[in-house]
């Protein structure tokens, strides 16, 4: 029996080798002068669409209004004008005879897409010559960028993934603008008009992103080069979602770190995928969003407050302990959650991970213990009375005695807020403190000898 293997795909692997051409020359000059006629009747095309654009007005204020604007149906009649003209139709002539792959596949590690025919192409040319306008001299200018970053795909088969993940509820310190976490990853402030675009919609359909219910001002932006390329043929591999993967991976512990640094709520509301330059199909992207988001988000950061953050995203980025990984997505959750019952077992479930050796024995005693421990002996007692009340009351709430209509139900409330203190605290000492950090195993040893600490032979 013969069997095909689907070659799973990553950046450098798939994508052709050796030296390539760039647009030829006759190619090139029936593109700009396509374009030159294009630009100006697109720009031109009546809005014949309507969306609704909340804009805002202040600090978690917005109005809503309904505009015109060019949408599916300005690119139908955009199309009816263009779509067998003899400028087309030439122009698909010398493009098959002497530069196919402009008319078939974009490829990058996300999948291909089929480019289709001349109006697909020169459409996707002719828009992002629009956008580009307003930072050139003139429409030629603007044209001879978008075709030099046409030639650049030929070339040199490279591009950038941007994606953009809208967060809910985090305000930033005045003068601050943009915090760099590292290569190609930062958060920065969105301006107004990048905020009315992404809570746009179309009037026909239903709003897929509610920023008006919610406080954004801010957003995640990781920059990544790839691999990209236009071929003759249908390429087949396996999609490489990795980048993806590793960009979730950044948020979750963007928002950890976010959250270890003080107490509040920031989540994501969505994120937004491109490729630049998205100057051909395939390339304007896609949106995602998580099945929950957080309502009633807010947290807001002093200028020391982001010192602080970065220094524990960086250390929880290189951290090799597992339980710190845990405890810190359980400070996270704890945070998210409404109900202070869910809050306090999240908030115990990541001290009993971050301080128990695997040992279940005396295990209430030995978390208390050894949280105690991480502080100097003046403030031992208090902290170990703390982690022991909150178990005690995390005890009561997984065997029945306790939930929000029993007589003393404010404990929950004061144990639930008490325990995210003291996981917040033990996280950050052992990401900040030197005696703490580390890849040691968090063992009864490792507890054994903060508690009595090995003899030094002189």
């Amino acid at each position: 029996m013969n069997s095909t293997l689907t070659p799973s795909m990553h950046d450098g692997e798939l994508e052709p080798k050796g030296g390539a051409a760039g647009l030829a020359p006759e190619v090139k000059d029936r593109i700009s002068a396509t374009l030159s006629k294009m630009v100006p009747e697109w720009l031109a095309e009546p809005a014949a669409d309507w969306k609704r654009v909340p804009r805002p007005t202040g600090v978690g204020g917005f109005s809503i209004n309904v505009e015109a604007y060019q949408g599916v149906q300005s690119w139908i009649s955009f199309r009816k004008k263009h779509v067998g003209t003899a400028d087309l139709d030439l122009l698909d002539k010398l493009v098959r005879e002497q530069q196919p792959e402009l008319l078939g596949y974009v490829c990058h590690n996300s999948g291909s897409q089929l480019i289709q025919d001349c109006f697909a192409l020169c459409s996707c040319l002719s828009r992002e010559v629009a956008l580009r306008i307003p930072e050139h001299s003139s429409i030629e200018a603007a044209i001879f960028s978008v075709i030099s970053d046409l030639e650049k795909i030929l070339t040199k088969r490279t591009g950038e993934r941007e994606i953009l993940t809208v967060l809910t509820g985090l305000k930033l310190p005045e003068g601050v603008e943009r915090i760099d976490l590292d290569n190609g990853l930062y958060i920065r402030l969105l301006t107004a008009d990048e905020i009315a675009d992404l809570g746009s919609n179309d009037i026909t359909s239903e709003s897929r992103y509610d920023l008006t219910s919610r406080f954004v001002t801010a957003a995640v932006i990781s920059e990544t080069p790839i691999s990209v390329w236009l071929t003759k043929t249908y390429e087949n591999f396996v999609p490489d979602h990795s980048d993806a993967q590793n960009s979730q991976e950044q948020i979750g512990r963007i928002l950890s770190a976010l959250h270890i640094v003080k107490s509040g709520r920031v989540g994501v509301l969505a994120s937004f995928t491109k490729i630049r330059p998205a100057i051909l199909p395939n390339m304007s992207g896609h949106s995602s969003a998580p099945l929950v988001v957080n309502p009633f988000s807010f947290m807001e950061l002093t200028h020391e407050d982001v010192a602080r953050f970065v220094g524990l995203y960086k250390a929880l980025a290189v951290t090799q302990r597992d339980e710190l990984n845990i405890a810190a997505a359980r400070l996270l959750d704890a945070e998210s959650r409404m109900s202070p019952i869910d809050a306090l077992l999240d908030a115990v479930i990541g001290l009993e991970a971050l301080l128990n050796p695997n040992d279940r024995s005396e295990l209430s005693f030995r978390v208390a213990l050894n949280y105690a421990y991480l502080a100097p002996a003046s403030e031992r007692r208090p902290r170990y009375e703390n982690v022991r009340d909150v178990q005690l009351s995390r005890n009561r709430v997984v065997h029945g005695g306790l939930n929000l209509r029993s007589k003393d139900a404010q404990l929950l409330h004061e144990h639930a807020e008490l325990a995210k203190v003291c996981l917040r605290d033990a996280v950050a000492r052992f990401l900040t403190d030197e005696s703490l950090t580390g890849s040691r195993k968090l063992d009864a040893d490792f507890w054994l000898d903060r508690v009595l600490p090995p003899m030094v032979e002189e």
